[in-house]
């Protein structure tokens, strides 16, 4: 699973594909770990009561710091130690070695939230963020850096250059230009609910529609009649 940035206004099927993502992840990990940086702090809370072994949801930039030194300390650096202990390059060497490691993917959803932090809380983020997503993959932890207002305040080069799959759902042809090189995400329809367009480690450029995935909401949305069944039985 390639590192990704997910970039789309309000309402073009950004969040919508955030839980496709989950929703595939947990499917071929069972035992893998989510940690979401929520800063609107309602879009999974879902998650946390049918997926609360697998989830965890922080919802503030000062929590978030925590959460990140939480993440390199418990997740990434233990992973690296191991693999040097084992004297391998990634985690399915490591499982051929009999350590059997669970993926870890983090989410950070909405990012501008950390460009409005302190500068010391934004090189922080950033600089471990840089880090996983260069190092990251080998040891079975993945980045997925979203965010509503793709702009060079908010998604710096080397986030840019750190993500190899790029997915932008509608946005102005200016942001478009500044994550794709291009225009083609500026020209995607209003009406157009879940296209975006790809752009993978090859540079290709191509069109990808995002079929709708139904959440369980209270009593409107049983668990039952959407696919995170298949994840989960009814608390």
């Amino acid at each position: 699973m390639a590192h990704r940035l997910v970039a789309g206004v309000p309402g073009a099927g950004k969040s919508n594909f955030l839980n496709w993502v989950i929703f595939q992840f947990i499917y071929a990990n069972p035992t893998g770990k989510i940690y979401i940086a929520d800063f609107a702090g309602v879009d999974f809370n879902f998650l946390v009561k049918y997926l609360k072994d697998n989830v965890e949801i922080v919802t503030t930039i000062e929590e978030c710091q925590l959460f990140v030194e939480k993440l390199h300390t418990d997740e990434y650096q233990r992973r690296i130690e191991l693999l040097k202990q084992y004297e391998v390059q990634n985690i399915q060497q490591l499982k051929k070695q009999g350590v059997d490691i669970p993926r870890t993917l983090w989410i950070i959803d909405e990012a501008a939230a950390i460009a409005r932090a302190s500068d010391k809380l934004q090189r922080i983020i950033e600089n471990r963020l840089i880090q996983y997503a260069n190092q990251g993959r080998k040891c079975g932890f993945h980045v997925v850096f979203c965010t509503q207002r793709p702009t060079s305040a908010i998604v710096s080069n080397q986030v840019l250059d750190s993500c190899e799959e790029k997915i932008v759902f509608r946005v102005t042809e200016e942001a478009s230009g500044l994550i794709l090189e291009n225009s083609l995400a500026g020209t995607i329809p209003k009406k157009a609910l879940g296209r975006a367009v790809l752009k993978g480690s090859e540079g290709d450029n191509i069109f990808v529609n995002t079929p709708f995935i139904s959440i369980p909401v209270g009593k409107t949305v049983s668990l039952q009649d959407t696919l995170w069944r298949h994840l989960v039985s009814e608390p």
